[in-house]
């Protein structure tokens, strides 16, 4: 079950200085789409804090989607429990060379490996024009840049 409050949070749009990040809320957890370079950034502008979010879904392994996992696994208190991970094998050859770097330090991170493949043949970006009753009100524009997931192989907790 995974609740029945739904809200999509876009952190950041495609544009030249940022990379698309975006946050699904639900009742207990939150989804991370994407971590770009200067996510602690969004995090400060949005007031999200970092330990908020327990599953981290990576569409695509390149700096743009990944570039601020080493920040924001390096601000996190590694008291927070756990810590999902989902994404394909250079996502995690990246994460484990930044958690020997910092002596394991990093909390309880679990990864769960997809195949490109599998997953990540059908997402494609469009527009998504919402009016103003119908979103989040930490939401500040009224186009939304949202990503079409197809997920043909997760498995839950």
């Amino acid at each position: 079950h995974l609740g029945s409050n739904i809200f999509a949070r876009v952190l950041a749009a495609q544009s030249l200085e940022v990379h698309p990040s975006i946050l699904l809320e639900l009742d207990h957890f939150r989804i991370l789409i994407n971590i770009g370079e200067g996510f602690q950034r969004l995090c400060l502008q949005h007031k999200i804090p970092m330990n908020y979010i327990n599953n981290i879904f990576f569409t695509n392994f390149d700096w743009k989607h990944v570039g601020g996992l080493p920040g924001m696994l390096l601000t996190r208190s590694p008291s927070i429990g756990e810590t999902w991970m989902y994404g394909t094998t250079e996502t995690f050859q990246l994460f484990n060379e930044i958690n020997n770097t910092t002596n394991n330090s990093l909390g309880q991170c679990r990864t769960f490996q997809l195949n490109e493949t599998d997953c990540f043949e059908d997402i494609r970006p469009f527009h998504l024009n919402i009016s103003a009753k119908y979103y989040h009100k930490k939401c500040h524009s009224d186009i939304l840049t949202i990503i079409i997931f197809k997920f043909s192989k997760t498995s839950g907790k």
